[in-house]
Order: structure tokens, then C-alpha cells, then sequence
């Protein structure tokens, strides 16, 4: 046999999987590295890359899995709950399963806004899409207002596409919205249902009968939001509703000088004030206090 072509003095066992670490501290051991083990060396590299790839496309967790998942996340309220889930998901997740329910809540992160907006065009209420997000009401109301033009296309798609949920929507989305209100008074809930019903009655109504749905009622419900001023963007602080005979700007103005005393800092306050049920248009009031 040719000295050059002789087999490697070290080797390798039959059905354990190499880390790249060791197979380099092997071939550093090998004094001169052959044609042989030269080519071993690749194949053994090649085929292990093989097995992680095979394990990694067989491994995708189910649907089941990853409900289970949300269901154990849900139920952990305390500290020794969450330390047992952790230990479970250490040991029932592989890490090819938690590099693809990585991947995928990125995904779903990202199209969040997209998601919420189509699900409210269908008429469901912002408290009952934070309720299957398992989120906040304030936080759904956040998303709707801050993509408007998104709200408006899933709409129109339904529209296009035969389904009338959207005149649906426009119609009685005080009703829902108030039938689901986090009012903290039983007066307020009562007043903001009675606003809804005249909000349904005057878009039923002939266009020109009638007027403003805000002045049929001395108290007006309304939606309204404090912001704080943070580089480029507006970070909101609270999200309320209420009823008030305040008009809007007054009633903002309000707000803001309530607000102030307990902020700290010299950042710019903003108030804006909705009609309750309308707080994916246009406000009331949009106040500022520098």
C-alpha cells in the first residue's frame, strides 16, 4: 500500500453524530492528512449536515404543539408554574422545533396589524380580538387607529368579494363596541349603549333627516387616549372611555392639565378625543401641550 494512501490512525464511531469542534481536533491530531482522510473527512462533514437538515424537516411542531404551548403559557400565572413550564418545553421541544416557532411568531409579529384589521372588517369587536390574542382592548384600539389605511383595504376586500360585513360594520359598530365596553361604571355602560342605539337609528336613517348622532344626547360617550412624545412617535400612556358634556377640545384640554401633574418630565402631551365607537376615524379633539 502507498504510504500516502494509508488509513487514518484514529476513527470515528458508527452512528454518533460529530460536532464540527471535534471533527476539527481529529484531523489537527492526524500528523499528515491523506487523500483518504482528506475525503473521509468531507464525507463524515457531509453526511452529518445531512442528519441535521433530515431531523430539522421532520421535526415541525403541530398544530396541537404548539396550542398545547399557548394553553401551558396561559395558565402559568405564577413563578413556580412558569419554572415547570419551562422545564417541560426544555425537554419536549428539540431545537429545531424552537428555531421554527421562532421564525413563525416573527412572521406572525409582523403581519399582526394585518390580521387584527381583518378580523375587525368582519365585525368582530376589538375586546373580543384581544381576548383570542390574549391582549389588551387598549393595545387592539392602538393597532386599528395606527393603520387606518390597512383597516380600510380588508374592508374593501370584503366588499369586492361579495360579503357585506363592512356596511355591517359601519352601522352598528357603537352597538358592539359598547355591548363590550370596559366602562367603570355600571352609568357609564348604561349611557354608552344609549349613545349607540342612537348612533344605529340615525346611519339607518335617510342621509339628510336628522343631525350630528353626537348632539341627540347631552352626555356624549366618548374614547379618549394620552400620548407622550418620544423622538419621532407618539407612545401612548392611557386609553379610556367615558361620558362627558365637556365639548371635545375643552374636555382634552382637561385631560392633558391632569395629566402633567403626575408626568414627569418636559416631553409633549397629546390628548385625542373620539366619539365612542368611531376611534378608527377622525377625533373629536387632538390636543397638544408642550
Amino acid at each position: 500500500m502507498d504510504t500516502n494512501d494509508q488509513q487514518p490512525t484514529d476513527h470515528y464511531e458508527i452512528g454518533r453524530t460529530y460536532s464540527s469542534v471535534e471533527i476539527s481536533q481529529k484531523v489537527k491530531e492526524q500528523e499528515k492528512l491523506t487523500a483518504t482522510s482528506y475525503l473521509q473527512r468531507n464525507m463524515l462533514a457531509a453526511m452529518q449536515q445531512y442528519e441535521r437538515d433530515f431531523a430539522a424537516a421532520n421535526s415541525s411542531p403541530t398544530v396541537t404543539t404548539l396550542r398545547n404551548l399557548a394553553q401551558g403559557y396561559s395558565r402559568a400565572l405564577t413563578d413556580a408554574l412558569r419554572e415547570d413550564l419551562a422545564t417541560d418545553v426544555a425537554e419536549d421541544i428539540s431545537l429545531a422545533e424552537a428555531g421554527t416557532i421562532r421564525r413563525a411568531a416573527k412572521a406572525v409579529e409582523i403581519g399582526m396589524p394585518g390580521i387584527i384589521c381583518r378580523a375587525r372588517a368582519e365585525g368582530m369587536a376589538p375586546n373580543e380580538i384581544a381576548r383570542q390574542l390574549g391582549t389588551t382592548g387598549s393595545y387592539v384600539r392602538r393597532i386599528l387607529r395606527e393603520n387606518r389605511t390597512t383597516l380600510a383595504e380588508a374592508v374593501a376586500s370584503l366588499r369586492v368579494a361579495g360579503r357585506k360585513f363592512g356596511e355591517t360594520v359601519e352601522k352598528t359598530r357603537a352597538a358592539v363596541e359598547a355591548a363590550t365596553a370596559e366602562a367603570s361604571t355600571g352609568e357609564q355602560a348604561a349611557a354608552a349603549r344609549a349613545w349607540a342605539r342612537d348612533y344605529a337609528r340615525k346611519h339607518n336613517a335617510e342621509p339628510d333627516t336628522g343631525e350630528r348622532v353626537e348632539e341627540l344626547t347631552a352626555a356624549r360617550a366618548v374614547f379618549w387616549t394620552i400620548q407622550r412624545r418620544e423622538g419621532d412617535h407618539w407612545h401612548e400612556l392611557t386609553a379610556q372611555s367615558t361620558t362627558t358634556t365637556t365639548p371635545p377640545n375643552e374636555f382634552a384640554r382637561d385631560r392633558l392639565a391632569a395629566a402633567r401633574k403626575t408626568e414627569t418630565g418636559s416631553a409633549p402631551l397629546r390628548c385625542q378625543v373620539w366619539a365612542f365607537g368611531e376611534s378608527e376615524g377622525e377625533p373629536l379633539a387632538d390636543v397638544i401641550a408642550v
